[in-house]
């Protein structure tokens, strides 16, 4: 018994390091979720989501969460009626230069990987 509540309690503990990790380095986490993306190329990602009929958009937050790489109405219409995937991490305020630089990964992901959904999404009837 004092095994399973030292495993227990060992578990709970490294879960709440790591979750303190994260919130106090949110470029962490910024990088976790970047983690299986091609930077390289967002708009293969896109492609691929949208070949296996996954219409989703990745937003920012800011003052509020956007989607960044829209420039027109239709577009954001697009994206508004997509599946929302925002990037948790990202802000309008920097905590660090490397907490500034996540953001610039991850904005400039959800702009490229954004614009190719809402220029090859087939509108839904």
């Amino acid at each position: 018994m004092k095994k399973a509540i030292l495993v227990i309690l060992s578990f709970l503990a490294i879960f709440v390091g790591g979750s303190y990790l994260l919130y106090a380095n949110p470029q962490y986490l910024i990088d976790v979720q970047l983690m299986t993306k091609d930077l390289s190329s967002p708009e293969s990602d896109a492609e691929s989501d949208l070949s296996n009929g996954i219409v989703q958009c990745y937003s920012i937050n800011g003052f509020g969460p956007y989607f960044p790489g829209l420039d027109t109405p239709e577009q954001r219409l697009i994206c508004g009626e997509a599946k929302e995937i925002n990037i948790a991490g990202t802000s309008d305020s920097i905590l660090s230069i490397e907490h500034g630089s996540a953001i610039s990964r991850a904005k400039h992901y959800a702009a490229k990987y954004n614009k190719y959904v809402t220029a090859n999404a087939v509108p839904q009837i």
